[in-house]
């Protein structure tokens, strides 16, 4: 089965940048030279896309908001846990590290309650009955093993992507 890409757009250090995200039995994004191409606006990526014979389909692409997720690491607190945007990250750290060959999340039997925390506090309405909102608890060494993993994943996420003129 072949790739279906996608624009990704992110924020990071206040700027608005895209990559290639594709989706396959694995997850990842698009490398050159082992590096991940990040673009600062979507035409530049279109282009580099076609100039590559990338076919990216035509989808508005989410936020990753990663300076919010850069802000909560600076200042871990548990009623400041945006389960979306952590979550988002969460991903967008396993995509990239899949792709590079990186070891992010590697101890997944330590981690996985921390991330189903925050899956279910994301209350997608396709798991999420309205009436059964769920609001996580989290104690402290859960805080703490997130922002471990979250500052691996964004030092990861920053170590491997270049900005393409």
């Amino acid at each position: 089965m072949s790739h279906v890409n996608y624009l990704c757009r992110y924020r990071l250090d206040g700027q608005d940048l895209y990559l290639i995200w594709y989706t396959n039995d694995v997850d990842g994004v698009w490398l050159e030279n082992r590096k991940v191409p990040v673009f600062r606006d979507r035409r530049r990526l279109l282009e580099y896309a076609a100039e590559h014979r990338i076919c990216i389909k035509p989808e508005e692409p989410r936020l990753h908001n990663l300076d919010l997720v850069s802000e909560w690491l600076a200042h871990p607190d548990q009623n400041t846990i945006d389960c979306d945007a952590l979550n988002t990250a969460w991903n967008l750290f396993s995509d990239v590290s899949s792709s590079v060959g990186g070891d992010f999340d590697s101890d997944k039997d330590l981690t996985h309650e921390v991330y189903e925390k925050l899956f279910q506090g994301m209350n997608l309405p396709a798991v999420t009955p309205e009436s059964k909102q769920c609001q996580p608890t989290w104690a402290k060494d859960e805080i703490e093993l997130m922002r471990q993993v979250l500052l691996h994943g964004l030092s990861l996420f920053r170590t491997c992507t270049v900005e393409k003129v």
